[in-house]
C-alpha cells in the first residue's frame, strides 16, 4: 500500500466523528483511546477507559463477538485490530483499582428485562444504575445467552 493511501486511511479514522469501530461496538468502547493508553504502556488507564462503557468488563473481554473488527479501517490495509485481545490484556495487566458507582435515588417504577444474554444483562445493569428495580426473565436454565464459538 502506498504512503498516500495510508494517509487517506488515517485521515478517515481521526475525524471528529467516532471511529467506525467505536460506532460498530454495541457498548461504544473507545478503542482508539484504549489502544493509545496500551501503546504508552499504561494498562491501568486503558482498563479505566474500557470499564467506562463495559458493564461486565471481565466477561465482555472474553466473549465479545467483535463487531468492531468488521468495521475496522485497519482491515483495509491488512488484519483489523484485535480489540477483544487488547481489552483482555488491559484488564490482565492493569494495576488494581476500584471504580466508584454512585447509586442514584430509587425510582418508583419497576422494569422487566426479557432475556438474560449479554444484551439483557447489560440493559438490566444500566437500568439498575439509574435507580430502577429490575427483574430479569430468562427461559433457559442459565444466564448468559447462546454460547459463542471458541476463538480460532
Amino acid at each position: 500500500m502506498e504512503q498516500e493511501e495510508l494517509r487517506n486511511l488515517e485521515r478517515q479514522c481521526i475525524q471528529e466523528e467516532a471511529p467506525t469501530c467505536v460506532a460498530a461496538c454495541p457498548i461504544h468502547v473507545d478503542a482508539r483511546a484504549m489502544s493509545a493508553a496500551i501503546a504508552r504502556g499504561d494498562f491501568t488507564e486503558a482498563a479505566r477507559i474500557f470499564k467506562k462503557t463495559a458493564p461486565f468488563p471481565a466477561i465482555i473481554s472474553r466473549v465479545c463477538d467483535q463487531p468492531c473488527r468488521t468495521a475496522c479501517r485497519r482491515g483495509e490495509a491488512g488484519d483489523p485490530v484485535a480489540i477483544r485481545s487488547l481489552e483482555k490484556a488491559c484488564l490482565d495487566w492493569a494495576d488494581e483499582f476500584q471504580t466508584k458507582l454512585l447509586p442514584l435515588p430509587g425510582k418508583d417504577r419497576a422494569i422487566a428485562v426479557v432475556g438474560a444474554g449479554l444484551s439483557g444483562l447489560t440493559a438490566a445493569f444500566d437500568l439498575a444504575k439509574k435507580g430502577y428495580a429490575v427483574t430479569v426473565f430468562e427461559k433457559e436454565e442459565r444466564l448468559g445467552g447462546e454460547p459463542l464459538e471458541s476463538e480460532p
